[in-house]
């Protein structure tokens, strides 16, 4: 893992990727015009500014879209793929959602869970909300 991280220039990246190791799913807010946006940024996209701070997702959001992947390269396949509206902030996450294909549907609630990759770091995905 550390290889991977060192390899990461961007230090909201590599802050986004330590956090998640301590399954944490975070972003950054910023205080000037009280935005919070994913992913995080080091600058804020809306006021400029730059005295970001780092806040805890809920970690939940509903499906916005998605698709089934057939050749998956790490996990198993076929992988279903989705991108997320998070609750709480402007932006949405691509990512591995934990379901069947043919029980997904827009808007169905979720919420993030954590893999400790062989990999590399610990990276997210989403399940559908029992």
């Amino acid at each position: 893992m550390a290889g991977y991280l060192s390899e990461i220039e961007e230090p909201a990246a590599e802050r986004f990727f330590a956090e998640l190791s301590d399954e944490r799913f975070m972003t950054t807010r910023c205080p000037a015009c009280a935005n919070t946006f994913f992913p995080p940024r080091t600058v804020c996209p809306e006021c400029l500014g730059d005295e970001l701070e780092w806040v805890e997702l809920p970690g939940t959001g509903t499906v916005y879209a998605f698709s089934q992947q057939h050749h998956a390269m790490y996990f198993k396949s076929p992988d279903v793929v989705a991108a997320v509206e998070l609750d709480g902030c402007e932006g949405r996450v691509f990512t591995l959602l934990e379901a069947a294909f043919e029980e997904v549907e827009i808007g169905m609630p979720v919420e993030v869970t954590y893999i400790a990759s062989p990999f590399g770091p610990t990276v997210h995905r989403f399940r559908p909300v029992c």
